[in-house]
């Protein structure tokens, strides 16, 4: 484990996890009252937490060690704090078996249920879904595509509030690696689809949908090949990831004779932090999951993620390894709505972090000055 101690670790007693919106600290005491160590867990936008720990002191090899409080300086958190004791044993050995995994299925367990979800995850099928014709303007003519390739579209879900030039990026980076590994996948990218969610998700940060749907269609003006699919926002309620493909899949393939008589295969496109949050119980329903991880998903990995861990760690998403797609961005690029909210906030430029259309609708729209 990296957060495995080098020198002797004195036996813990309890632990206390202070949590808040965006950061956790956690910090463990020996029976002794001496501070061991503090564990800083940072909580990025999507809910995952990266973590590094630091002891006060370097841990000699015998006896227990007890540094100076002077010394201790607890790092600062939230307002919001959850406190809860958990013992793991009065033995050297017993703690290092338990180890940091135990630690963070604690802490993961304990985010987990402290968030519950704005709606119900398990209701809804798409014989109940308001009908929206698939816009297939932009799709290649798919008759053309070689006999031992496999037309295929990918489709990003999110939020989109808003979009950002890093959003689009995403598209062109899976395709240029779909395009090298041919001989190997033996798929052909034939179109892309951007859904924005439903309102109904509740994420605070969310404009209203016809605000995000003008900002996506307004980013993918000069794009020859990705477009704004609204059917998520149409509908009266909030979509699983699993029926907005189950969607695509059918509206693509309804009709045979539109493909040539062939049959295409929709991956959804998404980040990391999206196959990290597959891991979080109670995020995801695990049939859902098996049902469109047998048909493939495509990963963008970027630096500090490291979604082959994941993968390895995690019983469902490895049963289904050989169908997730890792593609590495190969022109680093960390723009995220989260900054590009932040900055209208303060009144800084989003130019270039933004394509210039959705610039000129936040500042006509005066979305997210408050």
């Amino acid at each position: 484990s990296p957060l495995q101690p080098r020198g002797f670790v004195p036996p813990v007693s309890f632990a206390r996890i202070l949590l808040s919106s965006r950061s956790a600290d956690l910090t463990a005491t020996c029976p002794c009252g001496g501070w061991m160590s503090v564990l800083s867990i940072r909580a990025v936008e999507s809910s995952l937490f990266r973590a590094s720990t630091s002891f006060v002191h370097p841990l000699p090899s015998t006896a227990c060690y007890r540094p100076s409080v002077a010394n201790f300086k607890p790092p600062a958190v939230g307002n919001t704090r959850r406190n809860f004791g958990h013992s793991f044993g009065r033995s050297r050995a017993g703690f290092v078996r338990a180890n940091t995994l135990t630690l963070f299925s604690i802490i993961s367990s304990k985010m987990a249920t402290s968030s519950n979800l704005p709606f119900d995850p398990s209701t809804g099928s798409l014989d109940t879904k308001i009908h929206v014709p698939l816009d297939r303007s932009k799709l290649a003519d798919i008759s053309k595509v070689p006999e031992h390739l496999t037309p295929t579209v990918l489709v990003s879900c999110g939020s989109f509030s808003p979009p950002t030039v890093m959003h689009l990026r995403i598209f062109e980076t899976a395709r240029d690696y779909f395009r090298s590994m041919k001989a190997v996948h033996k798929l052909e990218i034939v179109g892309g689809f951007i859904s924005p969610v439903h309102n109904a998700y509740g994420k605070a940060s969310l404009v209203a949908a016809e605000d995000r749907v003008a900002m996506c269609k307004a980013s993918l003006e000069n794009s020859d090949w990705v477009l704004c699919d609204e059917w998520e926002t149409k509908q009266n309620e909030w979509t699983r990831t699993r029926l907005v493909l189950d969607r695509f899949k059918n509206e693509l393939n309804q009709d045979k004779a539109l493909n040539g008589g062939r049959e295409v295969k929709v991956l959804l496109l998404c980040g990391a932090d999206i196959l990290d949050s597959m891991t979080k119980p109670g995020v995801w329903i695990e049939s859902d999951l098996r049902e469109f991880l047998a048909n493939g998903l495509a990963c963008l990995k970027r630096s500090g993620s490291e979604p082959e861990v994941t993968i390895f760690e995690h019983d469902v998403l490895y049963d289904y390894r050989h169908s997730i797609y890792i593609i590495r961005e190969p022109v680093e690029n960390h723009v995220s709505s989260t900054a590009v909210r932040r900055a209208i906030k303060r009144g800084q430029s989003i130019k270039y972090l933004v394509m210039d259309g959705v610039e000129s609708i936040i500042k006509k729209r005066k979305l997210w000055q408050e």
